[in-house]
């Protein structure tokens, strides 16, 4: 057999290898090479697998089926294979005789370190080697064009929700079928919502879809009741986005074409292309067979669509099934201790010692579920969200243009007071169980404006009673709400204008207070015309306090860096002042009738809305994740929507009930999809946790996580390298990763000593000695190690580094219990920019050049990639492109890409989407 080659030699005739039947040839070849791939020329999965054992150095010999030729075709190789190593699937990739399995179990291997010690010391030639320690970055010219997933379409998803969701659009597209066959007029409307729904999710997954969202509600709610009620437990099914992005592009246009010819009355066309598409969803759903998924396969062999299509989810796919076992995994982590640490040079106990808590790991934020503890008043915005939206569907139950049945209100209402019940119950028992955390939310300059939101939802619900339950209460709802939320504003104005703040306080929710003034001037006047003087009253004091809180936020928004996406959120209450102001301002002039005035408010919120939109395509207000402030959306979209209705009332044009009709839907999906999402993170214990909090110093702890990956790493290959000393590859890999984890760890121990402790000293004088002292021990061991490795001294490598290993995670734990909540306590945010500036300045450029891009492609999770450049940038927003530059030329084609979508003030000059600064 000849030597072991690289790819790009296809093996064309199979019938020459020795052996008498294809079985036979079978096993000589995969015991032939060290190494020996199965695959097909145009399979994406097969490239990839091959393009990152190049990227290795690692010799193969690749056999391409599709090229095959001669007395034993590749379909006959193919079949035969299938049978011998007992895996349907291609590549198939051999060490050393046995079956690894495919792409993915490759790229598994190879990150354990697995790949290394199987392979063995024969296989890597001294060019390859050095070939192999200069991997391809992310702006290299020649690294592969990565491509993914369009638009914000996830590229992994969960089989489960894509099959729930395959199911739901099956039954929706019976329900038309079977209404299209009785020529239902009314159908049409289904048809509309059934082809929004595939946009939403072509553009955005389930996850921003009201179908797509159920699903995923379901699939949480079995991944709750599913183990301890059916004794049965899965886990994700992870797949390829990609192309179930193409099947629900197919899904977009069937559903297009099954409305219109709905509107022009094809009730025969349109029962077919119905029943068409609910058989696919069928095949999806009880099949798992994905029609769409089979077309896009056979468009990568005709290399319609490029190879690379499927880069991203091949290489964060051991990133993404790691993120999940850490946001599921249960390790039951000890309560958290308080300790205390008195002043130096002072003999006694003072009121101002310091206070803090050790073990709020991360573990304990995402295990310490507690509906009354961890109950956040912020929480309130859900309740207002659909409370207004049922307060709208029975404003339009009083149009005569619209005439909404009042069957409709009254269902989204008894909802919302079962919605409220959730939401509110367990803040009122909290306020009763830990005074103390109600008090630190209402003294937060953030979180205390949700304080008037509560007020908001008794007016709101004062509308609802008006007229139908019951007048009286109306006016006892509307006198409570209205008396309330006007203190509480006015508090809150005086407390801005009374307490020392700094700009990174402010934020949208500023706005809530005026957004609540609003709302009782527009219901006063209609649930009893003599609250219209009092209503002025409100209508002016919510005025004066948007005009001048937005002229401040606008320029915050514009020119700071909103690092945070929880934050970014709050940017959408802009939409609901000037849109609830038009609606106030037309019923203190006697009705439902918008005069010039009024008109103006209105566009006004338009504009505001289509500024937020723009801002979401530019991804300032998009989080993959799903968090409680986004509901901060919710409300402003309902009073959008409801100011719409009003100005259509009053222009009564066929454009006006157009734009109105697409606001109401707009408003409702919102409504929907925020709520699932909501009991979809209840149901997996994701909601009443504590939050996480993070700051401009937070790159500390995450380079930490950083180098606690590096050090995993980097004891399974010396594990390795124990059980296989003479391995070469092993202990080439063994100097690169310790040489990569000395130098950042030096780097950052070097700030941690000369400029983050000494800072922090300065607060609470000797506090961060006992870290500085395990900071040192620390080096001293690191070199110790350096020094054997250089010298060879392998024999006591592994119980040094496992050694080394304990002492450094000790090191780390002590930094993270007991110097970040000192940071996070009492270090203000502009004192926590000043020190990152300060490790800026003080520290060598090229320690930077180094560790930045270290720092990135080795943490674990790309939450925390992006958290830990956007903690850069919190800071030192003005070097934004600069840190772009250095992570840019540090980081695999793969996270650059990633990084760039997540965080694309970034991208340098020179790379695709660079802006100028």
């Amino acid at each position: 057999m000849a030597d072991p080659v690289k790819i790009g030699i296809d093996v064309e005739d199979f019938a020459s290898i020795d052996g008498e039947t294809v079985r036979d040839k079978i096993e000589t070849a995969v015991n032939a090479d060290t190494v020996v791939v199965f695959g097909r020329s145009t399979c994406p999965f097969c490239i990839e697998v091959t393009r990152t054992m190049m990227s290795m150095g690692v010799h193969f010999r690749y056999y391409k089926m599709d090229k095959m030729g001669g007395d034993i075709p590749g379909s006959t190789v193919l079949e035969e294979l299938r049978e011998y190593a007992q895996q349907k699937t291609v590549p198939m990739v051999f060490i050393n005789g046995n079956l690894v399995g495919g792409c993915n179990e490759t790229k598994a291997i190879i990150a354990s370190g697995e790949f290394d010690k199987l392979v063995g010391s024969g296989d890597v030639e001294e060019g390859d080697a050095k070939e192999a320690q200069v991997p391809l970055v992310g702006v290299d010219k020649e690294a592969p064009h990565v491509i993914g997933a369009l638009f914000e379409f996830p590229n992994t998803v969960d089989g489960r929700v894509i099959r729930w969701t395959g199911f739901f659009v099956f039954v929706i597209c019976v329900i038309i079928a079977a209404l299209s066959y009785q020529e239902k007029r009314s159908v049409k409307w289904l048809s509309v919502g059934l082809l929004t729904d595939f946009c939403l999710r072509l553009y955005g997954g389930a996850g921003i879809s009201p179908v797509g969202s159920l699903a995923m509600f379901v699939v949480a709610v079995w991944d709750l009741v599913g183990p301890a009620v059916f004794g049965r437990s899965t886990g994700p099914v992870w797949g390829a986005g990609p192309p179930k992005q193409f099947a629900v592009s197919v899904g977009v246009l069937f559903s297009a074409i099954i409305m219109i010819l709905q509107f022009t009355k094809q009730w025969e066309a349109s029962t077919v292309f119905a029943a068409i598409l609910a058989f696919f969803a069928w095949l999806e759903s009880f099949l798992n067979f994905c029609a769409g998924c089979w077309v896009f396969g056979y468009a990568i062999r005709f290399k319609i669509i490029p190879d690379t299509i499927y880069m991203v989810h091949i290489n964060s796919l051991p990133e993404t099934k790691y993120t999940w076992n850490e946001w599921t995994k249960v390790v039951n982590p000890e309560v958290p201790k308080r300790v205390t640490y008195e002043f130096e040079n002072h003999t006694r106990s003072t009121k101002i010692d310091l206070h803090y808590k050790t073990g709020k790991t991360d573990d304990w934020e995402r295990e310490d579920f507690a509906i009354i503890k961890h109950s956040k008043i912020g929480f309130q915005s859900s309740v207002i969200g659909v409370v207004a939206l049922a307060a709208l569907y029975k404003f339009m139950s009083l149009s005569p243009r619209y005439l909404a049945p009042n069957l409709v209100w009254q269902i989204i209402t008894l909802l919302s007071l079962i919605h409220t019940v959730i939401m509110t119950g367990p803040f009122v028992l909290k306020m009763i169980y830990y005074p103390r955390k109600v008090r630190s939310e209402w003294m937060h300059p953030a979180m205390n404006n949700a304080f008037s939101v509560p007020s908001m939802s008794f007016g709101v619900y004062a509308f609802l009673a008006w007229n139908t339950y019951s007048t009286p209460l109306a006016r006892v709802l509307f006198w409570i709400g209205s008396s309330t939320g006007t203190l509480i504003a006015v508090i809150i104005v005086g407390n801005w204008l009374s307490t020392l703040r700094h700009d990174g306080h402010m934020n949208g929710a500023w706005l809530m207070a005026p957004v609540g003034l609003y709302i009782y001037a527009v219901l006063g006047p209609i649930i009893d015309e003599s609250y219209r003087q009092v209503c002025f009253l409100f209508f002016g004091f919510a005025t004066i306090m948007w005009v001048v809180l937005f002229a401040a936020l606008f320029p915050r928004f514009a020119l700071g860096h909103n690092a945070d996406p929880r934050m970014r959120m709050f940017a959408a209450i802009w939409i609901a002042p000037p849109a609830v102001a038009s609606i106030a301002w037309a019923q203190l002039q006697g009705g439902f009738f918008m005069d010039a005035i009024s008109q103006t408010l209105f566009y006004s919120a338009i504009s505001m809305g289509l500024i937020m939109a723009w801002m979401a395509w530019r991804h300032f207000l998009w989080s993959e994740k799903f968090f409680m402030q986004m509901w901060a959306l919710g409300f402003p979209l309902t009073a959008l929507a409801w100011a719409a209705v009003l100005y259509d009332m009053t222009v009564q044009t066929a454009l006006t009930k157009v734009l109105a009709t697409c606001l109401i839907a707009l408003a409702t999906l919102s409504t929907v999809v925020l709520t699932l999402r909501t009991y979809a993170g209840i149901a997996r214990l994701k909601v009443f946790i504590p939050e996480h909090k993070w700051g401009p110093m937070s790159q500390l702890p995450l380079a930490q996580e950083a180098l606690r990956a590096m050090l995993e790493k980097i004891h399974t290959t010396s594990e390795n390298l124990a059980s296989s000393p003479n391995n070469t590859r092993l202990l080439s890999a063994l100097k690169s990763q310790w040489s990569t984890f000395a130098s950042v760890n030096d780097f950052y121990s070097g700030l941690k000593r000369d400029t983050c402790f000494p800072q922090i000293a300065t607060f609470f004088p000797g506090h961060p000695n006992m870290a500085l002292k395990m900071n040192d021990a620390m080096i001293e061991e690191q070199n110790r190690i350096t020094d054997m490795i250089q010298s060879g001294a392998t024999s006591t490598l592994h119980d040094a580094i496992t050694s080394f290993v304990k002492q450094a995670f000790e090191n780390y734990d002590y930094v993270e219990d007991n110097i970040k909540p000192v940071v996070r306590r009492y270090v203000s945010g502009p004192v926590q920019k000043k020190i990152m500036n300060d490790c800026w300045d003080d520290a060598p450029p090229a320690g930077w050049w180094e560790a930045l891009p270290a720092v990135v492609q080795n943490l674990p999770m790309h939450a925390q990639r992006v958290t830990y450049i956007r903690a850069f940038i919190w800071a030192m927003p003005e070097r934004c492109q600069q840190f772009g530059v250095m992570i840019a030329l540090g980081v695999d084609p793969v996270v650059w890409y990633r990084l760039k979508k997540s965080v694309p003030e970034i991208i340098p000059r020179g790379d695709d989407g660079w802006k100028r600064f």
